[in-house]
């Protein structure tokens, strides 16, 4: 009996857990990281200038813009901007009706880049993408280690913790891997 409403609960929480996943893969945060900047877009490619005492970019009518809100995903990385001393532009109208006054995107890069000297798009690209990779290979191990030594509940089965740790240890050299290689380059 005691069994039973563990391997439930274990279950319920593995549930719960994947609809909190999918959940928040839908959420504004997860969009903005997908989005892509469209090259032809006017307002990507609108000239800034630079105001020499504060260094924040200026319109072209002389009023200063800010940063509303800065936002790197994977492939983008994206700046909201703002004029200064407009009342009708807040940060929560921004997040409620998404439309800033200006959005600039460019390339993203990882801040560890290839020792080589030459950041080209390639080598940052391979670099980024082995990052990612690992990144996202060590959190599957985790949580897949998590819910077999969950599911190994106690006298039940003994190979559910050694896939279990198994899978922490595979979590545990993937991230290893990943820190001495973000020390080293």
């Amino acid at each position: 009996m005691r069994s039973a409403v563990l391997q439930f609960m274990a279950g319920f929480c593995g549930a719960l857990g994947t609809i909190f996943l999918l959940l928040s893969l839908g959420t504004d945060y997860w969009l903005l990281a997908s989005e892509s900047c469209n090259t032809a877009d006017t307002n990507t490619a609108r000239p800034q200038r630079v105001t020499a005492e504060d260094n924040r970019p200026e319109e072209q009518d002389g009023s200063a813009i800010t940063v509303l809100s800065f936002h790197e995903g994977i492939f983008w990385r994206c700046s909201y901007w703002n004029e200064m001393g407009k009342e009708d532009d807040s940060m929560l109208e921004f997040w409620i009706t998404n439309q800033p006054l200006e959005k600039i995107c460019s390339p993203a890069f990882l801040p560890q880049v290839p020792l080589s000297g030459i950041l080209t798009s390639d080598s940052t690209t391979v670099h980024r993408a082995f990052w990612c990779i690992m990144s996202v290979l060590g959190l599957t191990m985790v949580m897949l280690g998590v819910f077999v030594t969950i599911c190994g509940i106690p006298m039940a089965s003994r190979r559910h913790y050694e896939a279990g740790g198994a899978l922490f240890i595979t979590a545990g050299t993937s991230f290893i891997h990943l820190f001495v290689h973000s020390l080293t380059h």
